[in-house]
């Protein structure tokens, strides 16, 4: 599956709630322009709404800042992993070679979710 972002940047804009199952996000890179504000090689979530993400693989994706997999920057958003989702050989410029968030009460995962061989340049490597 290609990169996709939910949410526009805008505050008051509203993204509804996501259910991705049984599917993958692989070799996607971002590499600059808007994105590279954020991050999230394989998702970037922006603002409001829920992100239920069930046995997905996060594979070989790439930010040039934050969240090689999957990037997290609102605080009003709640995001569930679950369903033996993987996250394998993800990078990050920045932080958070598997999931970048700014919230991490925001953030739940199951104990099958599965973090490997991720990877971030600074300090904070979440998976």
């Amino acid at each position: 599956m290609h990169r996709i972002r939910l949410g526009t940047g805008n505050p008051r804009s509203y993204t509804p709630d996501v259910k991705i199952t049984d599917s993958s996000f692989t070799r996607n890179t971002v590499t600059g322009g808007v994105y590279q504000t954020y991050g999230g090689g394989g998702i970037c979530l922006l603002w409001k709404g829920a992100l239920n993400v069930d046995n997905v693989s996060f594979e070989g994706n790439k930010s040039v800042k934050n969240g090689g997999g999957i990037y997290i920057q609102t605080n009003t958003s709640t995001v569930t992993v679950q369903g033996a989702t993987t996250f394998t050989n993800n990078e990050a410029i920045a932080d958070g070679g598997g999931i970048y968030t700014a919230y991490p009460s925001k953030l739940t995962t199951a104990n099958d979710t599965v973090f490997s061989g991720n990877k971030a340049s600074r300090a904070y490597d979440y998976g």
